[in-house]
């Protein structure tokens, strides 16, 4: 038995990588002999084996000189050994795969050297083996395949080296035409049909978002199989998250033109049946974490803190309809919303015992029936009360304006609604933004903080203050208004309270937040030069002079110069205002102010008397208000807004209410009342993280002018108009009652519009998971009618436009195209198809 375990160990010695040789008694190894070098010296492969001469034979490092001869050499080696006086004769044996120092790519056209390189993964001058070659071709083709190239091919040509010529290694590349998509024809859809107009679409590749689609003007998309797989995968989910659940969406074939420019993808769908809910059941259940291990959390079953009937009530998805996990998804909103106003938390600053979470429901199928049984799982958590609200990073702003946007108190039941509905004020004051350095800027965030009783936490709301001043300069055109320049300094979270301790240093204290800052006011100066619409403005305003916080009181000054050049007439305005607000709730406010304005029309195109040399005139109502007027007005009014930014908005609405007087006792020389009202509401499909979606934009807007007094008629200057902005498709005051080919205005008027937008193409910004469009499809449909009386409407006159246009805003200047059609117009309308602007 004992002789038997030593040539077992013996053994294990000889074939365990030691070699022939124990390590007490290994020879010494005098001499290494080289075999079949051609490329390496004997001293450079001697260098990597390992093994030194006049040492003692190391069978190990042997071994890893073998493998690192391979890695690093590509030489296959192998060794044998002889004995000789004094020790061992090591003989290495090598095979050198082949290389070629300067491999060669031909055929390429649409693609650089530089660019199959770098999807070969390899450098310039840099050696490539034999054995490589392969991997290297099916890598650059796969790069060919990304860029379009369906039926790109590379063949590997090889030449083995001889005494007198190198190795050659060549790459033949036929890249064949980029293919581009012409169309995507979806067949056996039929609960998703495809339908479109202009620029909107619906159907199964809209819902999908597909990306291999028909070509939009010149935005053509190359095919390449991965992203049609996608593709696949995407209509597939449509049809899972829709209830079909045994839907099958493949490709059918491929229909490439002649030339193999264009291919034509035919998909093939066999929706199957729909699944409708067998049965919906709400458990609730509580977590703990595990005493064995504090990364994980033990659940079981509890009972509902509040009755299943009532929280059955909040979801969509209903027994007998289909099964649609878009609806499984809401339920789950609603049902953290329905626990978040009543104290039960659903934040990742809450402990996971604490935390309410709408756990992954269990779904039970029955094929047969086409049924799903749901069970949504609640963990319930604790509820939640706030001890304090704490605010941190805001060094400059003073404590009581950001206190003024946040509706959740000290010693109150935790409501995450309202806590969401404080951090959008806070972020819309762009007071914590900075637009210019967003990839080193924090976006203002919430957390809770734990405190020694677990039902209480603080609140912690987290800013990080933005540039203190936003300057731009630049210019462009329009259509309406023509060339202009344009100069805007606002200088946002203002304090005129707190100035520079001298001159000298103004740049460096505003800079620092040091000085004109943290107060929550707004400064704001501008200049618009222009050949058709000159303005300049300075505005000063205080959201709360007296300090009252909550129901604040605030004031707005104004003083601005404006000069409008109309084909009929040029018009001038200088106008000083003060406005005062009253905070009546977290986003609506009341207001009321007066402005001393004067208006001076000039440089009629013709006398408002028509003679026979002169048939061209204005109207009469225009010539008689030639020269300068006072229309000095007292105003009144209501805002209410939940939009989700102050800058292209997402979401949300805004309301308003204003009503201006004009009175001699006011120092107007006319006595009239001018009404308006308006309703906006922007709808993004989609959840809110943050992502460009698809969305809509109503808007409407109605206004009434009374005269009254000595005043039979509003004066021109005052009167309602529609066209340009308001009126898409005809030209700027190009609707409504003319004279003699100029518009003659009206006294009352209503103006809707529908909008759907569609974003093109997104930027995410740096460090940030927040896209902003760069390029914006939208389509449009705008109707208006004005009447001449107050009060008084013909709606046969109602005029109706079409359009579509896109957005821009790569580069230095945003750019805005729209193409807008009359449906429906009147005599003497004048329309304009296109509208370009162009600047800030």
């Amino acid at each position: 038995m004992t002789r038997l375990c030593h040539i077992l160990f013996v053994w294990f010695l000889v074939f365990a990588g030691t070699g022939p040789f124990a390590q007490d008694d290994a020879p010494i190894v005098q001499r290494i002999l080289v075999e079949g070098e051609q490329r390496y010296s004997e001293e450079v492969l001697i260098k990597y084996l390992g093994q030194a001469v006049g040492e003692p034979f190391d069978g190990d490092a042997v071994n890893d000189g073998i493998l690192e001869l391979w890695e690093r050499l590509r030489v296959r080696a192998t060794t044998s050994y002889r004995e000789v006086d004094g020790g061992i004769e090591l003989r290495l044996q090598v095979v050198e795969i082949p290389v070629d120092l300067e491999p060669r790519f031909i055929g390429l056209v649409s693609a650089s050297l530089e660019e199959v390189l770098e999807w070969a993964g390899l450098t310039v001058g840099e050696e490539i083996f034999f054995n490589e070659a392969q991997r290297i071709a099916r890598n650059v083709r796969e790069g060919y395949l990304r860029k379009g190239h369906y039926f790109c091919e590379i063949d590997v040509i090889t030449r083995e080296g001889t005494a007198d010529e190198a190795p050659d290694l060549i790459f033949q590349v036929r890249e064949g035409p980029r293919v581009h998509v012409e169309e995507m024809v979806v067949r056996g859809n039929d609960s998703f049909p495809d339908r479109s107009f202009l620029i909107w679409r619906r159907g199964l590749k809209s819902i999908a978002g597909v990306k291999l689609k028909k070509p939009f003007l010149i935005f053509k998309k190359a095919f390449i199989e991965e992203v049609l797989d996608a593709d696949l995968i995407a209509m597939r989910e449509v049809y899972r998250r829709k209830g079909y659940l045994d839907a099958i969406v493949e490709v059918d074939r491929l229909e490439f033109s002649e030339d193999r420019k264009w291919v034509t993808i035919h998909v093939r769908v066999d929706e199957g049946e729909l699944y409708t809910v067998g049965s919906l059941t709400i458990q609730g259940f509580t977590r703990e974490e595990d005493p064995s291990d504090p990364n994980r959390y033990l659940t079981s079953e509890s009972e509902l803190l509040f009755p299943e009937a009532d929280l059955k009530e909040e979801c969509e998805l209903l027994v007998g309809e289909a099964f649609e996990q878009g609806r499984v998804d809401q339920d789950g909103r609603a049902l953290r919303t329905y626990y978040g106003e009543r104290g039960y938390l659903a934040h990742p600053s809450i402990s996971i015992g604490q935390r309410f979470d709408f756990m992954p429901p269990v779904l039970l199928y029955d094929v047969d029936k086409k049924q799903v049984h749901v069970t949504y799982r609640l963990a319930q958590g604790e509820q939640q009360f706030i001890r304090e609200v704490i605010f941190a990073g805001a060094t400059h702003t003073q404590d009581r304006v950001l206190r003024r946007m946040v509706t959740v108190f000290p010693g109150e039941q935790a409501d995450l609604k309202k806590v969401a509905s404080s951090l959008s004020r806070i972020d819309r004051t762009g007071y914590f933004l900075d637009p210019q350095n967003p990839a080193q800027h924090r976006d203002p965030t919430f957390r809770f903080v734990e405190t020694d009783d677990p039902a209480w936490k603080d609140l912690l709301f987290e800013v990080e203050e933005g540039s203190p001043i936003g300057f731009s300069f630049g210019g462009g055109v329009n259509t309406n208004t023509g060339f202009f320049g344009q100069i805007q300094l606002t200088i946002r979270n203002f304090d005129a309270a707190a100035w520079p301790s001298s001159l000298w240093g103004v740049l460096d204290e505003v800079g620092s937040k040091e000085a004109w800052h943290g107060a929550g006011q707004e400064l704001f100066i501008f200049a618009q030069p222009g050949n058709e619409d000159r303005r300049f403005r300075v505005r000063f305003s205080d959201p709360d002079i007296f300090r009252r916080h909550f129901d604040a009181i605030g004031l707005r000054l104004e003083a601005a110069r404006t000069l409008r050049v109309y084909p009929s007439h040029d018009e001038r305005r200088e106008i000083a205002s003060a406005r005062f607000t009253y905070q009546t709730g977290p986003d609506s406010s009341l207001y009321f102010g007066y402005s001393h304005e004067t208006v001076d029309v000039d440089d009629i195109a013709t006398s408002g008397e028509p003679v026979l040399t002169q048939p061209l005139t204005v109207p009469a109502l225009l010539k008689a208000q030639e020269g300068e007027f006072d229309v000095s007005n007292a105003e009144i009014g209501w805002v209410h807004s939940t939009l989700d930014r102050r800058i292209a908005p997402r979401r949300g609405h805004r309301y308003n209410v204003s009503a201006n007087i004009y009175d001699s006792s006011l120092g107007s020389d006319f006595d009239f009342v001018k009404t308006e009202v308006g309703a906006e509401s922007y709808v993004q499909f989609g959840e809110d993280d943050g992502s460009v979606h698809p969305g809509m934009r109503f808007r409407l807007r109605a206004g009434a002018a009374f005269p009254y007094g000595d005043t039979e008629e509003v004066p021109y200057t005052e009167r309602f108009f529609l066209g340009g902005n308001s009126l898409r498709g005809f030209r700027i005051r190009g609707v409504g009652p003319n004279e003699q080919g100029f518009p003659v205005g009206g006294e009352t008027y209503v103006a809707a519009s529908v909008e759907y937008r569609v974003p093109f193409y997104t930027v995410t910004r740096p460090g940030t998971f927040v896209e902003d469009e760069a390029l914006r499809g939208f389509v449009f449909m705008d109707a208006g009618v004005i009447g001449t009386e107050s009060m008084e409407l013909d709606f046969d006159e109602t005029r109706v436009s079409a359009g579509f246009g896109l957005g821009i805003s790569l580069g230095p200047l945003p750019m805005v195209l729209t193409f807008g059609f009359p449906i429906k117009d009147g005599v003497g309308d004048v329309s304009q198809t296109f509208t370009f602007n162009l600047g800030f």
